[in-house]
């Protein structure tokens, strides 16, 4: 996340200056703490729990955390325009998803969860 970010604080200061960088850091924070807090419990409470029912409860918390915190934010910061904030929640929101998605990936198929070739996608079909 924190590449993302330094890779997006120079647009987000070009578009729109200080309060852009503030809405692009809120959104980073936002979508940061959901994430490691479901790597958090993958890692001990869920460990011995299904890879679905991992998901769906990952999927539900990163949701529900993004969903309240955008609701506060602008509850408490009404004077930031969308566009200086919700634009880049967006983006935030997808490296986020791809970096829990691929650790979260790695930890299972790291159990002997699931086989590692099942895992792995293949462009042509095995030979006999």
């Amino acid at each position: 996340m924190t590449a993302a970010w330094l890779v997006l604080v120079g647009p987000a200061y070009l578009v729109g200056g200080v309060a852009t960088v503030a809405g692009l850091t809120a959104a980073v924070l936002i979508c940061l703490v959901p994430g490691v807090i479901v790597l958090v419990l993958q890692a001990g409470l869920l460990s011995n729990q299904p890879p679905l029912s991992n998901l769906l409860v990952a999927m539900g918390l990163r949701m529900a955390f993004v969903l309240a915190a955008v609701l506060v934010a602008k509850q408490t910061w009404p004077q930031l325009p969308a566009a200086h904030f919700v634009a880049w929640l967006v983006p935030a929101y997808l490296v986020a998803l791809t970096v829990e998605t691929r650790v979260a990936l790695a930890q299972t198929v790291g159990r002997g969860r699931v086989p590692v070739d099942a895992a792995r996608m293949h462009a042509t079909p095995p030979l006999n």
